[in-house]
């Protein structure tokens, strides 16, 4: 609830939704306070925000869309002019020519899994990861492979749905209402499954069901197995799921302090529901792909698989988050992630001690190392 909440938290920034909250991730990784959001409507707290509840519109700084090299004549949405994307080795900022050398680099040939992160409403992004999942599809070098699509947008209570409808038992409209497709679903996610669909792969609905991340924000990780029914365990990850890293921690306090804004932000300590409810997102997505593997390691008939998984960034960015728990459920796979990010700031080397914030970073708006 609000009780306890200055009244100036208790109006537009108090009610941040989980869309407007990764799309301010760039702004929040960068220390500095978000902007306002205006016409909201939703939670009445911030903690309402790991339960996803609420819808907002967040001001952000207008940047210039950016669309692949592959895409340049398409027409924009807004009619404003785009430009090309650049590519960066996270570690060392070097300049990559174009999506197809990330694509066919060494490290991606060799992954296991492919973790991509976007903000969700950077239409280039969706634009970058259809033309990512065309090239890793149609690569000679990995016809011995099995390319899998994982998405966090669907949760794995609707996998069945899902099957049905890539197998044509169900219609769109039917697929796009039992599924739960989130809002943006046509402009930003329907390309990737059309896509799938048309070339028969795989697609995992690879999130926790958002019933349960309300849950654990309510009862906190450790008592989660004991309010959940038997039957709802498969659908979850092993329980109690691992608490989230020190470092993972110390990030989403930054940012949530940073979205409470005013001297007060300082002081603020994030409840432990709130930080279990984030990580069973983590948790949840890192098992789907892991459980894949498993169920093509049980059928000799099935080729290796290249799981290409599309998540927010903060899911993914600095090895945090699913990183983490791909590790603790299966070291022995071979990760690469490629951050998609819209913000014009030049990219941010590591230091020696500093974690790359991805094996790849996309600047959509061009920006320069």
């Amino acid at each position: 609830g609000t009780r306890g909440t200055p009244k100036k938290m208790r109006g537009v920034q108090a009610r941040i939704a989980v869309g407007a909250f990764q799309a301010a991730l760039g702004e929040a990784r960068r220390g500095r306070a978000l902007r306002r959001a205006g016409g909201v409507s939703g939670p009445s707290s911030v903690q309402d925000l790991c339960a996803g509840r609420g819808s907002c519109r967040l001001t952000t700084v207008l940047r210039t869309r950016c669309l692949p090299v592959r895409a340049m004549q398409r027409e924009s949405h807004s009619g404003a002019q785009e430009c090309a994307p650049r590519y960066f080795r996270g570690k060392d900022g070097e300049e990559v020519a174009a999506l197809e050398a990330v694509a066919l680099s060494k490290e991606v040939l060799e992954s296991d899994i492919l973790l991509v992160g976007e903000t969700h409403d950077n239409s280039a992004a969706h634009r970058i990861e259809l033309d990512l999942l065309e090239m890793l599809s149609s690569s000679t070098h990995l016809k011995a492979r099995k390319i899998v699509l994982s998405l966090e947008f669907f949760d794995t209570d609707v996998q069945l749905i899902m099957d049905e409808y890539l197998n044509g038992i169900i219609s769109e409209e039917q697929f796009k209402t039992l599924a739960r497709a989130p809002s943006n679903y046509v402009a930003a996610y329907r390309p990737l499954v059309e896509f799938a669909k048309e070339r028969g792969l795989r697609v995992i609905a690879a999130n926790a069901p958002r019933r349960y991340v309300s849950l654990a924000r309510k009862v906190g990780r450790e008592q989660l197995s004991a309010a959940v029914l038997p039957e709802a365990v498969k659908l979850l990850p092993p329980l109690p799921y691992s608490a989230a890293s020190e470092r993972y921690a110390r990030k989403f306090e930054a940012i949530m302090r940073a979205l409470r804004g005013g001297d007060d932000g300082a002081e603020y300590s994030v409840p432990a529901g709130m930080l279990d409810a984030q990580s069973l997102w983590d948790a949840g997505m890192a098992h789907s792909i892991t459980r894949e593997f498993a169920a093509c390691a049980a059928d000799t008939s099935t080729q290796r698989p290249l799981i290409v998984h599309i998540s927010g960034t903060f899911h993914v960015e600095h090895e945090l988050g699913i990183h983490e728990h791909l590790q603790l459920y299966r070291p022995d796979l071979k990760r690469v992630s490629v951050i998609i990010d819209p913000g014009a700031e030049p990219l941010s080397l590591p230091t020696s001690s500093d974690v790359p914030l991805g094996t790849f970073v996309v600047k959509t708006s061009g920006a320069s190392s």
